[in-house]
């Protein structure tokens, strides 16, 4: 198993002892994180910080001669998760003027979506729809 998904795999099982409640850092929380409306603020952000985290473990640099010529870009991918952390859609939201870069932007998000936690039971809804800016850089 590659760095890479040892790192998201133990993402993965640490977003799952905090959503279950097991952290003692769930107990330290803020008392306004404690009501209903707040906590499901609060998890929502914890769970696209996971997302995003788990995405940007996945970046990796085209392998082209745009990448070569023009040596970085930004392209924005919105994608669909389910409460089961299944990928159901991927589309570039903002192109970065290269297909290379947008091209290898949904083959990160596609690549990292095998590690996407479910949901918190606290969620609304049976999906929810994200928007990440992936960067491409020289190094």
């Amino acid at each position: 198993m590659r760095l890479n998904e040892r790192v998201a795999a133990g993402l993965v099982a640490f977003a799952a002892t905090l959503w279950a409640g097991e952290s003692p850092a769930a107990e330290r929380a803020p008392p306004s994180a404690r009501e209903s409306g707040a906590r499901a603020r609060f998890e929502a952000d914890r769970y696209f910080r996971a997302v995003a985290g788990i995405v940007s473990l996945h970046v990796q640099p085209p392998k082209g001669r745009v990448y070569l010529i023009t040596g970085s870009g930004v392209t924005a991918v919105r994608f669909v998760v389910d409460r089961d952390g299944k990928l159901l859609s991927s589309a570039v939201a903002k192109s970065s003027g290269s297909t290379s870069f947008d091209d290898e932007a949904l083959a990160v998000v596609r690549r990292a979506a095998k590690w996407f936690p479910p949901m918190p039971a606290s969620f609304p809804g049976d999906h929810k729809a994200f928007q990440i800016p992936i960067r491409f850089s020289a190094r």
